[in-house]
């Protein structure tokens, strides 16, 4: 635990040794593309109890085992009870650096230019107005846009998070990766942020339960991607009867894109996506096909209790949120390498992750 950007020795505040001070429970939440989160616990014994500053003490969770820090944020809110033995206990709830970009604002902009100068142009706006200890340095930028070009307008409403969801995830793709090298913290713009581990999940081995959940309700399987409102020549047009940019004119006429995999499972479902944003047919196609192949991804997913041998075994790696691994259970017909999208770490308790 550390109180403030200039505390420089820090708290203790759980350990892995014998003795040491210890937090009732803990929970890591880790998800691709999201704040991680950090739901912890404890008793008034505990140097945490009472030296807890809201959005400014900040935490840091180090896996002895694996050598890499499983969460790095800062302290959001409380809760406190007390039970009829007049037992006192603290419930906190903290959130992943990530977070940090939900502090400021960005400015009104008519934007053009390609996708790093869209990334950088938010994160420099971001890191103008915070603290030091909250802003990024731009890395690697890995995701691209057909033309090299991008048009968008930035909003002053928008918090810099839900800027770059909307201008850049959300249109193309990609995922955002925070990495410290040499001590400084950078954001990295990646298509993937994840390896394909060595380690597998099999039956009678180490995987101790699986299931498996398909939720088709909402499946397109035909999208229709519409852009940006075309004006009307009919002066008393309202937006809302406006037509919208279509693929058309670069899908040899066709205004839809289709799933073949998913066609093929659950027939001709169509359905629309609306990017208000997005002013050009090509750009417009690129962000419907990333929509339509995500959404296969995710239309199956598996929830599973396994032991990460990795953190006995160091010839193979651990189970890391982001990464692929295979998946073997041939009593539910499963072979496949599936990638972790979720992960739920237990400090207290590392074989219910």
């Amino acid at each position: 635990m550390y109180n403030g950007a200039n505390d420089a020795q820090s708290t203790t505040i759980h350990s892995f040794r014998s003795g040491g001070n210890k937090l009732v429970d803990g929970i890591i939440n880790q998800e691709v593309n999201k704040i991680p989160s950090f739901s912890f616990g404890f008793l008034p014994d505990n140097p945490a109890f009472g030296n807890i500053l809201p959005y400014k003490t900040t935490f840091e969770v180090f896996n002895m085992a694996t050598g890499q820090y499983e969460f790095i944020g800062r302290a959001t809110r409380p809760d406190e009870s007390m039970d009829e033995e007049l037992t006192f206990a603290t419930q906190w709830e903290a959130e992943g650096e990530l977070g940090y970009l939900k502090d400021s604002l960005q400015s009104h902009l008519e934007f053009r230019g390609t996708v790093e100068q869209a990334f950088r142009t938010q994160i420099e706006k971001h890191n103008s107005l915070m603290e030091d200890f909250k802003r990024f340095e731009v890395g690697v930028v890995e995701v691209t846009d057909p033309n090299d070009y991008l048009y968008f307008y930035l909003m002053q409403d928008e918090n810099t998070l839900e800027s770059i969801q909307r201008t850049l995830i959300d249109t193309l793709g990609g995922e955002l990766r925070i990495r410290y090298e040499n001590g400084v913290r950078y954001l990295d713009y990646v298509l993937i942020d994840g390896d394909v581990g060595n380690a597998e999940i099999l039956i009678k081995k180490n995987l101790l339960s699986v299931s498996k959940s398909i939720d088709v309700t909402d499946t397109i399987t035909r999208l229709v991607p519409l852009g940006n409102r075309i004006e009307s020549e009919d002066e008393q047009a309202t937006d809302a009867s406006q037509k919208r940019l279509t693929i058309a004119s670069v899908n040899d006429g066709k205004d839809y894109i289709d799933s073949d995999d998913l066609i093929s499972y659950y027939t001709i479902r169509m359905g629309a996506k609306v990017w208000d944003d997005i002013n050009t047919p090509q750009a417009l196609m690129t962000s419907g096909s990333n929509w339509l192949e995500n959404q296969s991804d995710i239309s199956a997913q598996y929830e599973v209790k396994a032991i990460d041998l990795g953190i006995k075994d160091p010839t193979l790696d651990p189970y890391i949120c982001g990464w692929f691994y295979r998946l073997y259970n041939p009593y539910m017909r499963i072979d496949e390498v599936l990638r972790i999208v979720k992960k739920q770490i237990d400090i207290n308790s590392p074989q219910n992750d």
